[in-house]
């Protein structure tokens, strides 16, 4: 009898361990669901932009966070300066707050108008999270604009 309730007992608490220790992704910080990757996508005057590869760089001394998304043309890069202590709405024309530029082969646009948004930024995980749309300009004696939109990252600084 003793040696049915312990094979009862062991069944139980092997049971009980295998269920309790089940759930989609065991990754304690996001609650249990799978980590995210460093990620970044927008649309550029109204396509969407194919990222090649997506950088992040901390400037320790600024503290600015740089952003870099390569396009898989190898023409088109997008950079976006953000201040690492930054939340809610940052102005790109304010280079207290945030910058951005992108190139266009050898054609250098900044920021006229628009904003980023912080929607997550986490110092003690270092991770940032946020919304972007602005309008980019060369600055010419007829200027040509360029139109990011729906733009949105994920990094790890």
């Amino acid at each position: 009898m003793k040696k049915n309730i312990t094979l009862l007992m062991s069944i139980l608490f092997v049971g009980l361990f295998t269920f309790s220790s089940c759930s989609k992704d065991d990754d304690p910080s996001t609650g249990g669901t799978t980590a995210k990757t460093e990620a970044i996508s927008f649309k550029l005057n109204g396509s969407d932009f194919s990222v090649g590869t997506f950088n992040q760089d901390l400037d320790e001394i600024s503290n600015f966070i740089e952003l870099t998304a390569n396009g898989s043309d190898q023409v088109t890069v997008l950079s976006l300066f953000l201040d690492v202590n930054g939340d809610g709405n940052l102005d790109v024309t304010d280079p207290l707050e945030a910058s951005v530029t992108l190139q266009i082969g050898g054609n250098l646009y900044v920021g006229k108008s628009g904003s980023v948004i912080i929607t997550s930024n986490d110092k003690a995980a270092r991770t940032m999270e946020g919304t972007f749309s602005f309008v980019t300009t060369d600055n010419a004696q007829t200027p040509t604009d360029f139109t990011i939109s729906e733009g949105k990252f994920y990094a790890k600084y």
